[in-house]
């Protein structure tokens, strides 16, 4: 695998990702070979698709729809109002859980990220009801706003 390291992150404007191994690549990990990135770095990569400048607009539209169609609804959209489109990546691994996204608001839309990780023995499970709360009340503090 080619690595992108500082350098080509820092030429798309992510300061804080590294990616070091395959995704799903466990004998790299088990060695302690991880891949980083940052709230602020996914926010960057959602912006630049929200304002299609993401390698191309028709590119972040494609990027877009497809985030739009994210199955799993455990963390940011679990307590929205039903409909309420959203646009997001989830990530769950080992002792981190994850979402990044948009939400689409009548009074404006939301960007969203919000990276968690467990220390010690335990689930996932307080970490999506966090996040999901989190983006219930940045939702509703955007629909009260006038």
């Amino acid at each position: 695998m080619k690595n992108c390291g500082a350098p080509c992150f820092r030429q798309m404007g992510l300061s804080g990702t590294r990616l070091t191994r395959r995704m799903m690549d466990f004998s790299q990990r088990k060695r302690g070979v991880e891949n980083y990135t940052t709230a602020q770095d996914m926010a960057q990569v959602l912006r630049k698709l929200y304002r299609a400048e993401a390698v191309s607009p028709k590119a972040s539209r494609a990027g877009l729809d497809l985030l739009k169609r994210q199955h799993l609804r455990d963390r940011i959209p679990a307590l929205l109002p039903e409909g309420v489109p959203v646009a997001h990546k989830t990530g769950l691994e080992r002792s981190v859980c994850h979402d990044a996204g948009i939400i689409y608001t009548r009074k404006g839309d939301l960007l969203i990220c919000v990276l968690t990780q467990r220390k010690g023995k335990g689930t996932s499970q307080p970490a999506k009801r966090f996040i999901a709360r989190l983006a219930q009340r940045a939702y509703r503090y955007a629909e009260q706003t006038p």
